[in-house]
C-alpha cells in the first residue's frame, strides 16, 4: 500500500507567477505536478430557465472603457446553447475566459497504489494470484477516451450516448449534447 502526497515546493516556470501550463495541466509551486487547471462547469444548459443565465450574463456584460460597448462575455469559447456545458465566471468579471480557470484536481497521478500477491502450493498444485490497483487519479471529461464529439467518426461510450442532452429529453441529462 502506498500513499502519494505530491506537491511542487520549488519551481520557476516561465508563465504568469512562475507557473507552466500544458493544455489543461499546470505545474506551479504549492500544487501537485500536472494539476488539472481548467474552467469550472456549472451544469448543463437543459431548459429555457437555464438559458436565462446565459441571457443575464449578456444583458449585464461589462462595458469596454475604450469603446463604450458591451463586451461579449462568451467571446473566447462561444455563446453556449441548450445542451452545452455552462462554465462559471469564477473571477466575477462578467466574462467567461481563460482567467476563470482554477485548479480543480490533483491531476492524473494516483493518490494510492495497492498491490497484493498470493502464492499457494498444496500437493503439487500451484496457484498464484496478483492484484493491483491505483486510486485517486482524475481524468477530465473531453479526453480521447470519453468524448461527445462524433463529427469525425469518434466512437463514444454507450453511457454517453444514452445520457446525452437532446431536445425533448424528459429526464435531466448527465452528459452534454453530441457534436
Amino acid at each position: 500500500f502506498t500513499y502519494i502526497h505530491n506537491r511542487v515546493t520549488r519551481y520557476k516556470g516561465k508563465g504568469v507567477d512562475g507557473r507552466s501550463l500544458n493544455g489543461t495541466t499546470l505545474t506551479w509551486e504549492g500544487y501537485p505536478i500536472n494539476a488539472h487547471y481548467m474552467l469550472v462547469c456549472d451544469g448543463i444548459l437543459q431548459t429555457d430557465e437555464d438559458m436565462k443565465k446565459v441571457q443575464d450574463m449578456i444583458d449585464n456584460a461589462p462595458v469596454d472603457p475604450e469603446t463604450g460597448q458591451k463586451i461579449n462575455p462568451f467571446a473566447t469559447y462561444g455563446t453556449p446553447q441548450k445542451g452545452d456545458l455552462f462554465y462559471a465566471d469564477t473571477n466575477g468579471d462578467g466574462i467567461v475566459d481563460q482567467n476563470d480557470r482554477l485548479v480543480v484536481s490533483d491531476g492524473n497521478l494516483p493518490k494510492y497504489n495497492i498491490g497484493l500477491s498470493v502464492d499457494l502450493k498444496w500437493k503439487g498444485i500451484d496457484l498464484g494470484i496478483v492484484m493491483d490497483a491505483s486510486l485517486g487519479a482524475h481524468a477530465y471529461f473531453n479526453s480521447k477516451y470519453l468524448s461527445t464529439i462524433v463529427s469525425q467518426g469518434t466512437a463514444i461510450e454507450q453511457r454517453v450516448a444514452d445520457g446525452r442532452w437532446y431536445e425533448g429529453r424528459e429526464t435531466p441529462a448527465t452528459f452534454p449534447r453530441l457534436y
